[in-house]
Order: C-alpha cells, then sequence, then structure tokens
C-alpha cells in the first residue's frame, strides 16, 4: 500500500487525511434562523454569522465538529448544508481521532544538574 498522500490515492484513510491537512475554513451550512456557520481549523472553532456580522465564536478546543452541528440541529435545525460540510466533518474527526491515538509521549528533559546518588 502507498504512503503517498494525494487525492488520487484509493486508500479512504490516506484520502481523508490528505483532506484533513488541505481544508483551512469552509461553511457548513446556514440554519433555520438564517445564521452562517463556518469552521475555522487554525482556531478549532465555529464562527457564527448573522447579517450584521459575527453573532458567536464557538471554540471546539479539541471536541469534535460533529458535535456542533448535531447541538445545532437539535437546537435550531439546518436549513442547507455548506458545499464541503460533509468532507470538512470527516476530516475533523479523522483529524482529532488520529492525534488522539498517535500523540508522542512527552519527554522530560534534564536541567542540566547531575544528581549523583549518595556514597555508600
Amino acid at each position: 500500500m502507498s504512503k503517498n498522500h494525494s487525492p488520487h490515492n484509493s486508500d479512504p484513510v490516506i484520502d481523508i487525511g490528505f483532506l484533513a491537512k488541505q481544508i483551512n475554513s469552509a461553511k457548513l451550512g446556514v440554519d433555520e434562523n438564517g445564521y452562517q456557520h463556518h469552521y475555522w481549523r487554525g482556531a478549532d472553532a465555529v464562527v457564527v454569522y448573522n447579517e450584521d456580522g459575527v453573532d458567536h465564536v464557538e471554540y471546539l478546543s479539541g471536541r469534535l465538529l460533529s458535535n456542533w452541528v448535531k447541538y445545532v440541529e437539535e437546537e435550531r435545525g439546518w436549513d442547507r448544508e455548506g458545499t464541503f460540510a460533509k468532507p470538512l466533518i470527516e476530516a475533523d474527526r479523522w483529524r482529532k481521532t488520529w492525534a488522539k491515538q498517535h500523540q508522542r509521549p512527552q519527554r522530560r528533559y534534564q536541567t542540566g544538574i547531575c544528581e549523583r546518588s549518595p556514597k555508600r
């Protein structure tokens, strides 16, 4: 199996990985109140716009984007979905679950002070 991360690769996991690295922001959709929901990957946040500008910013802080989508569905409902909403949600899920599974262990760095064991 090739590890080449290209959009033409046939492995769906690698395709999602490629997509997860490419999408920086996209419109999730418009809720039934007419508010636009836009995801910004760099901030891991959903920005909700009304006709006057920014109405609300929801920082996800590592929570899945799909949780926000479900919340809006229950509270307001969705009027229409953004063009890249589904791939964006999948890419977010892949990125956040992959990151949790592949976290590097924390290294403990020595301060440079050499501690000697007591002489016996």
